[in-house]
């Protein structure tokens, strides 16, 4: 087995153009575009745009980033019931 394959998730790439975007979430174009339209891209020095990977998961899967005011991920607490003891 080649080098690659055995450390493919570590050569996921960061950010890239929208095919690739939308190969690597699972989604079809259509998906990808729409949540693009949302994320500013970033310019490569030959012009080429590319998508930030993490940027465009947030916008096709919102409830997996709990957020609360200030940005902040927020951090789910179990809720207590009943009086509490001192």
């Amino acid at each position: 087995m080649p080098a690659r394959e055995v450390h493919d998730s570590m050569t996921r790439p960061i950010a890239a153009p929208l095919e690739q975007c939308a190969e690597v979430h699972g989604v079809d174009l259509d998906a990808i575009q729409e949540a693009a339209a949302h994320v500013e891209p970033y310019l490569r020095i030959d012009g080429t745009k590319v998508w930030s990977l993490m940027q465009l998961e947030r916008q096709l899967r919102p409830d997996a980033y709990g957020r609360v005011r200030g940005g902040y991920i927020a951090r789910r607490r179990p809720r207590t019931t009943g009086a509490v003891s001192g």
